[in-house]
């Protein structure tokens, strides 16, 4: 509810939420934020709002002493501080791209520590989605980094005698060879595109008595200039992550501020030992 208000909020036209059990609950955007501060504000709007709502268990546990309201603080707060993680696609990810997406690449690695230490498949799957997300929006890898970590899931499979993982080692197999066969087809695109530039230069440089036709002129000009910005095609993705020095301190305050809160209290929960 917490991202719906804050979209609505932006004027984005979004889906209303959907619940899907044993996961959470959902909205689809219909349409992309406009730049990383829009979709920062937008993300940070589930953790606050869901933290406020663990929160105000706390009072009701301290007044009336019943402890199902404290079980219900504690685990509020430990989905809030797990969706604060730093890596995409988390609340915490897209929090934290719009102060450095550098983050995202540490976040991925202690995601992946947190699966091999607990063996649990789940943070694995996330950490395979965060790696297409670092891949996709911040640091590009070679087809062959995607065969590795098949290669990776095939020894964590035989090594957890585990059906999902070798699941992802599929995935990751497809993945792979979908990558590799839109590196072809793009180098033989780059490669027709390239002669065709050289072919309207050459007419441009020649003698033929069209060039004299203005309009054969500028339709061979405005080839060249469509040829040329599809070979080098503008940064949009550096475009979309420019934010003002002082929004990204405010937005790394607010992150760094909530995440601690929800840490102490968290830590104060524990030291009742009220569960024991």
């Amino acid at each position: 509810m917490g991202h719906l208000l804050v979209a609505r909020r932006q004027g984005l036209n979004t889906s209303l939420p959907m619940f899907i059990p044993f996961v959470g609950a959902l909205i689809t955007l219909k349409e992309m934020p406009k730049d990383v501060e829009n979709e920062a504000w937008m993300a940070l709007g589930g953790p606050i709002l869901g933290s406020l709502a663990a929160i105000a268990c706390v009072p009701v546990f301290v007044y009336t002493g019943d402890k199902l309201w404290l079980w219900g603080a504690s685990i509020g707060i430990m989905i809030n501080l797990f969706n604060l993680l730093p890596v995409s696609p988390l609340d915490g990810g897209r929090i934290i791209g719009a102060v450095w997406r550098g983050f995202w690449v540490l976040g991925a690695g202690v995601l992946l520590t947190l699966a091999l230490l607990r063996h649990d498949l789940f943070l694995l799957l996330i950490f395979i989605i965060a790696l297409a997300e670092i891949e996709e929006r911040y640091w590009k890898f070679d087809a062959h980094w995607w065969l590795f970590a098949a290669g990776a899931s095939v020894a964590l499979a035989l090594l957890w005698a585990s059906p999902f993982a070798l699941l992802l080692t599929a995935l990751l197999a497809l993945n792979f060879l979908s990558r590799k066969r839109w590196a072809k087809h793009e180098s033989e695109r780059r490669e027709i595109l390239q002669a065709m530039l050289q072919r309207i230069n050459s007419l441009l440089a020649g003698n033929d008595e069209e060039l004299s036709k203005p309009h054969y002129r500028a339709n061979l000009l405005a080839a060249r200039a469509d040829i040329e910005g599809q070979l080098n095609p503008p940064a949009l993705a550096n475009e979309y992550f420019k934010i003002a020095p002082a929004k990204r301190f405010l937005i790394g305050v607010i992150y760094v501020g909530l995440a601690g809160a929800l840490a102490g209290l968290m830590f104060w929960i524990h030291s009742l030992n009220a569960f024991v």
